[in-house]
């Protein structure tokens, strides 16, 4: 491979030609040949077990206590239908309203299922009658 020269800043920076995909690779060994990850903590020690197990990508995320926005709704539906739930058990018959709140949790759900990333990870809508077997599907 032929590495481009190009100048920026008054500094001279080598990349591969474009398209051949290995130019982060490249990034990350002279950023590790000047010592740029030393800091770090854990540098020279084995892998937990648990780092192994986890996907990468996830652990990276779980770290820096990201949580995308799919699972952020996912939590609010769950709190949602649980607490309708809780007012429900508290009446004798559902009311106007919670029909509404049935309805908002419903506008989450179809939200959820357009963020998610994999169609097997999509569910279904929730009724007044359903919100038992719902609130452990949301668990």
């Amino acid at each position: 491979m032929i590495p481009i020269t190009r100048r920026k800043n008054d500094r001279e920076n080598t990349f591969p030609p474009a398209g051949h995909g290995d130019w982060l690779d490249q990034i990350v060994k002279e950023h590790e040949q000047k010592g740029g990850f030393d800091h770090l903590s854990g540098k020279g020690k084995p892998l937990s077990k648990k780092t192994l197990e986890e996907e990468a990508f996830h652990h990276i995320l779980k770290n820096a206590h990201y949580l995308p926005p799919w699972l952020e709704l996912r939590h609010q539906i769950k709190n949602q239908i649980q607490e309708l739930l809780s007012n429900l058990d508290k009446k004798a018959a559902p009311e106007k309203r919670d029909r509404e709140q049935v309805e908002e949790v419903n506008r989450m759900i179809q939200k959820y299922n357009q963020l998610c990333p994999h169609p097997s990870m999509q569910r279904g809508l929730v009724t007044i009658d359903n919100l038992n077997q719902a609130v452990h599907q949301w668990e």
